[in-house]
């Protein structure tokens, strides 16, 4: 089995015009300092449910495919919500809740 070419003409062709396509790194980086953030803050309830939260990401953000925004600066972002100390035995309605309560407290960075 041959390995594909990737310093063809036409390869390096289509990378230079790909490349502009790519989220920025400062992008990637202010995404990912900003979920950290929610699982921190999050994790730091009183509710031991949300203690030791997790998010991290799926999707195009995971598979490093994200496409910059045509004219915009914000992306969408498919995240996940690990919580360690949560199983089956609880309603997923409660959980959705005990997160919402947490995000709108009135001490909370993500009220708004």
């Amino acid at each position: 089995m041959s390995k594909p070419h990737t310093n063809t003409l036409p390869m390096k062709i289509v990378k230079e015009l790909t490349k502009g396509l790519d989220i920025s790194d400062s992008m990637y980086n202010d995404a990912e300092t900003k979920y950290f953030a929610v699982a921190k803050y999050l994790g730091e309830s009183s509710n031991p449910l949300l203690r030791d939260a997790i998010i991290y990401p799926q999707g195009s953000m995971k598979l490093g495919t994200v496409v910059k925004p045509h004219k915009k600066e914000e992306f969408d972002l498919d995240l996940v919500i690990h919580l360690p100390n949560v199983n089956s035995s609880y309603n997923s309605d409660l959980i959705h809740k005990l997160i919402g309560d947490r995000l709108k407290e009135k001490k909370s960075p993500y009220k708004d």
